[in-house]
């Protein structure tokens, strides 16, 4: 399995970029989360700054980087995070009512 980060600009540009591994794949999507969030503004390799309006994070059966888009463009892939949609993801156990002594 490989994994595919996607990162679509205010300009509606679109950044994919492959990873064979998943925390270096997590590490950027969190990155790019924290920018969609707080938006702020991330200099672009031109060195102009644009702002992020969305990330996705997604798991996909293949290492080119041409056919994995094309899997989500059409939906065969796993989404495995997204700023679109809290309920995606693995779910985070919160305990609020746990009494600390």
């Amino acid at each position: 399995m490989a994994y595919l980060t996607e990162m679509v600009a205010e300009d509606r540009l679109t950044d994919w970029r492959l990873f064979k591994k998943l925390k270096p794949a997590e590490d950027a999507y969190f990155r790019a989360f924290a920018a969609v969030v707080q938006q702020t503004r991330i200099r672009r390799a031109d060195g102009k700054f644009i702002l992020l309006t969305s990330c996705n994070l997604y798991e996909v059966s293949t290492t080119d980087l041409t056919i994995g888009t094309t899997m989500v463009k059409k939906n065969e892939a796993r989404r495995l995070q997204s700023s679109d949609d809290s309920m995606c993801g693995v779910p985070i156990d919160i305990d609020l009512f746990r009494v600390v002594h």
